[in-house]
């Protein structure tokens, strides 16, 4: 059922290697039409949009708990995205909400 979902979604945020068991990965997503966000824990982000790769530079910070990072970096996405349209927005201010969410 998950790679039928994957075919059609036109927005997909996952980490580092979650796609692979699956059979793609982000840059087959994103040729596919996809806005495909891949997060790369410290490292910060990679985002394939419009047959574009984008580097989204990490955030040093001093980790205490990763405990919804993910969750914060998600959502955040969304909600830049949603609202500007505008896929790289939504990666920096993701990848800001989760180091942020690490120091908490």
């Amino acid at each position: 059922m998950t790679e039928c979902l994957l075919k059609v979604a036109s927005l997909v945020l996952a980490s580092e290697g979650e796609l692979e068991p699956f059979g793609t990965d982000a840059a087959s997503l994103s040729k596919g039409g996809a806005v495909a966000c891949e997060t790369l824990g410290k490292q910060g982000a990679r985002l394939y949009h419009g047959g574009t790769v984008t580097e989204i530079s990490d955030i040093p910070t001093e980790e205490v708990d990763p405990t919804g990072a993910g969750d914060a970096f998600a959502g955040t996405f969304l909600a830049v995205y949603v609202r500007s349209g505008d896929p790289v927005l939504g990666a920096r201010e993701s990848n800001a909400a989760g180091a942020a969410r690490v120091k908490a």
